[in-house]
C-alpha cells in the first residue's frame, strides 16, 4: 500500500481493512490484488474520487450493487479475467463517468436490453480490448460518446446502431477505432449517422468484406486509415466522404487492385495520402497511374512495395501542391522519374530502397540532378540541408510528426 497526496495505491494488501470514511479526500484510487474478488459498497463514500484503477484482480466477480463515487469521471479495468458485466443500477446512477477503459476482461459483456438506453448517459471515451465475449455493442446506450476503441475483442461482429424507431443519429461521436476482430466478416448493411464523426480507423480484419454502407453520409470525415483489410473489394456506394483530408491505404490486395475505381479526384479537401503493402495479386512495378492521385496533395507516402521499379511521371506531374514525399522499403526501384519529381517538393525522404540510394549520392549519384533543388533531403540515416550533410549520429524523419497528427 502506498499514498502520495490524494492518490492512494493498494497492491496485494488482501488482509488489510481500512476506514474509507477516512480516506473521502482521495482522488484517484488504484487496487490490484490476486484474492479479491467482490468490492467494497463503501466506495461510493468516496466523494472527491475521479479516478479508479482496478487491475490484476482476476477473481473479481462484480460490482457492488450500489452507485459509484459521485464525482467519479474515469474507470479503468484491467486482467479481471472473472468479471462480467456492471450492474444496472450502477450505470444509471453514474453521472459523471466520462472515460471508461476495460482490458483483458475475457468475460464481460454489456446488457443488451432496451430498458437500459438511459446507461451511460455521461460517456464520452469507451475502449474495449480483449474482452472476447463480446460480440456486440448497442451503440444507443452511449448517446455523448466522442471516442470509440475497439481492439482484438475476438468474436466481435457488429455496431447496433438500430433501435425501435430506425437508425440512430450518434451526433456526438468523432473518433472510431475498429482494430483486430478476427471473426468479424460485414457490417451487416449498417449505416452509421454520425455528422461530427472526424476519425474512422479499420485495421486488421482479414475477414471483413465490405466497408460501412453510404460512408457518404459521414459528412465530417477528415480521416480514414484502412490496414491489413485483405478482403474488402471496394469503398462504400457513392465512394468515401467528399471531407477526406487524409487517406491511409495499407495491405488491402482487392482494395488496391481496383484502384482505378477510387476517384480520389472528386476528393476536393484531400491533402495527405499513404500507399503500403505488398500484393500478390496485382504486383504494381510503377505507380502511381495517371489520374490516380488527386492534385490537391501536400503529402504522399508510398512504401513497403517489394515490386516497385518506378515511379510513373505522369502520375506525379500534375502534383503542384505537393510538398512532403516520403519512399521506403521500395528495393527494387531503380531510379527517379526522367523528368525529376514535382517541383513544388519542399521536403524528401527515402528509406530502405537500396538500388535507389546510391543514385541519390550527393554530387555523385545519377538521379543527384532530380534532387538537388529539394532544400531538405533524407536519405536512411543521412540527413542533407541547403546541400549540407549532417552525419548519421542525427536520426530524423519526415513523417514521425505527420503520422501522429494527422492519423
Amino acid at each position: 500500500m502506498s499514498c502520495v497526496a490524494n492518490r492512494l495505491v493498494l497492491r496485494g494488501c488482501n488482509g488489510v481493512e481500512l476506514g474509507w470514511q477516512g480516506l473521502s479526500s482521495l482522488v484517484e484510487l488504484v487496487i490490484s490484488s490476486t484474492s479479491l474478488n467482490e468490492l467494497t459498497p463503501e466506495l461510493c463514500t468516496l466523494t472527491n474520487l475521479k479516478d479508479l484503477r482496478i487491475e490484476g484482480c482476476p477473481d473479481l466477480l462484480s460490482f457492488p450493487d450500489t452507485r459509484l463515487p459521485p464525482m467519479l469521471t474515469r474507470l479503468t479495468i484491467i486482467s479481471c479475467k472473472a468479471i462480467r458485466c456492471f450492474p444496472e443500477v450502477v450505470m444509471c446512477l453514474s453521472n459523471c463517468l466520462q472515460r471508461l477503459e476495460v482490458k483483458d476482461c475475457p468475460k464481460l459483456v454489456f446488457p443488451q436490453f432496451e430498458e437500459l438506453e438511459k446507461c451511460y448517459t455521461s460517456l464520452e471515451y469507451l475502449s474495449l480490448e480483449n474482452c472476447d465475449s463480446l460480440s456486440s455493442l448497442p451503440l444507443g446506450l452511449f448517446p455523448k460518446l466522442r471516442t470509440l476503441n475497439i481492439k482484438d475483442v475476438r468474436n466481435f461482429s457488429t455496431l447496433s446502431t438500430l433501435n425501435r424507431l430506425g437508425f440512430q443519429n450518434f451526433a456526438s461521436l468523432e473518433w472510431l477505432s475498429l482494430a483486430g476482430c478476427s471473426n468479424m466478416e460485414s457490417f451487416s448493411q449498417q449505416v452509421l449517422i454520425a455528422p461530427n464523426l472526424k476519425t474512422f480507423q479499420l485495421w486488421n480484419y482479414e475477414k471483413l468484406k465490405s466497408l460501412l454502407d453510404q460512408m457518404t453520409s459521414l459528412t465530417s470525415l477528415q480521416s480514414l486509415s484502412i490496414y491489413n483489410c485483405p478482403g474488402i473489394e471496394s469503398f462504400s456506394e457513392g465512394g468515401q466522404p467528399t471531407s477526406l483530408h487524409g487517406l491511409e491505404i495499407w495491405e488491402c490486395a482487392k482494395l488496391v487492385g481496383r484502384r482505378r475505381e477510387w476517384d480520389l479526384q472528386r476528393l476536393p479537401y484531400l491533402t495527405h495520402f499513404i500507399f503500403s503493402g505488398e500484393y500478390e495479386e496485382d504486383v504494381l512495378e510503377s505507380f502511381p497511374e495517371e489520374g490516380l492521385l488527386p492534385s490537391t496533395l501536400i503529402s504522399l507516402c508510398i512504401q513497403s512495395l517489394p515490386n516497385l521499379k518506378s515511379l510513373n511521371n505522369k502520375g506525379l506531374e500534375h502534383l503542384g501542391s505537393l510538398k512532403n514525399m516520403r519512399i521506403a522499403g521500395c528495393p527494387q526501384l531503380q531510379s527517379l522519374p526522367e523528368e525529376g519529381l514535382p517541383t513544388s517538393l519542399l521536403l524528401l525522404e527515402i528509406s530502405e530502397c537500396l538500388l535507389l540510394k546510391p543514385r541519390c549520392l550527393r554530387d555523385q549519384g545519377q538521379d543527384w540532378h532530380k534532387i538537388a533543388r529539394i532544400p531538405l533531403l533524407h536519405t536512411d540515416s543521412e540527413l542533407s540541408f541547403d546541400q549540407r550533410t549532417v552525419g548519421p549520429t542525427q536520426p530524423y524523419s519526415l513523417f514521425s510528426e505527420f503520422d501522429i497528427a494527422i492519423f
